[in-house]
């Protein structure tokens, strides 16, 4: 009892010292090689006499605005990539890297304000990640249904996949990672079908249009032209056969009259 006591003073003392000291904490999501803006969510009708931005428990200084001086090169890991606006008292971190993961905090101070306005904002940056791939395993017609499924799939790291259509899906649980198995059975037409790649912060969509293939079927040109080569060849062998019909008579023919003249002269 004592020790839930006492954890809940200190929570308040914490709580406190940050209302006296006007501080709030935020938390802000970036990607590599891209560009974030750190809110110094200062009140819009402050006129800013002096802007502070610095990292580390001993407050190192990274971008400065006093005495109407600006500066954003007093830290190296920083240098040529920072953006201070004097006016609103926000920076923007370019070409961001993973080692710009850590807490800023920023000192304001207005003309005419007794209190300065401490904020602290944490950065979280992460990898970029592209837009899922998906597959098409196999689209069949079955009793007059397109039956079909698809593969979503990804090489990122902590994504999650999920699937929308037009159509009814049934698909693999929500939020799975890598890969993601989806089919449908409807009517065929040209049904489009959407991936998600999420990590929570933000969306990258593939899409895919699929319809079965209709059974083939020769078109009229076709057909004619193939009944007419058959017509020609049935005709051909017709022919050949009454040429053969016609050859053995003739031949029997000639055999008849043979014997008949051998067995005159026998006489």
């Amino acid at each position: 009892m004592l020790q839930i006591v006492t954890i809940q003073l200190i929570c308040m003392v914490v709580c406190f010292h940050q209302a006296v000291r006007g501080e709030d904490k935020r938390s802000v999501i970036g990607y590599v090689n891209e560009s974030v803006v750190l809110s110094s969510y200062v009140d819009p009708s402050w006129t800013l006499k002096n802007i502070q931005w610095t990292i580390f428990k001993n407050d190192t200084l990274i971008a400065t605005f006093e005495n109407n001086v600006k500066r954003v090169d007093r830290w190296p890991q920083f240098n040529g990539r920072l953006e201070l606006n004097t006016t609103s008292g926000h920076l923007t971190i370019n070409n961001l890297t993973a080692n710009d993961s850590m807490e800023y905090s920023t000192h304001l101070e207005g003309q005419g304000t007794k209190e300065p306005k401490i904020n602290k904002v944490q950065l979280f940056v992460r990898e970029q990640f592209p837009k899922p791939n998906i597959t098409l395993l196999h689209s069949f017609l079955d009793a007059g249904k397109c039956v079909i499924s698809l593969k979503c799939s990804s090489l990122s790291s902590n994504i999650s996949l999920m699937w929308t259509s037009e159509e009814r899906l049934w698909s693999d649980s929500a939020n799975v990672t890598k890969e993601s198995v989806t089919w449908t059975s409807s009517l065929n037409r040209e049904a489009k079908f959407f991936c998600i790649a999420t990590d929570g912060n933000r969306n990258m969509l593939n899409q895919l249009s699929v319809k079965c293939p209709e059974p083939k079927t020769c078109t009229a040109y076709i057909c004619w032209v193939s009944l007419i080569i058959i017509l020609i060849l049935f005709i051909i062998i017709i022919i050949a056969i009454l040429h053969y019909i016609k050859s053995v008579q003739k031949k029997c023919k000639l055999e008849t009259e043979r014997t008949n003249a051998n067995a005159l002269l026998a006489r």
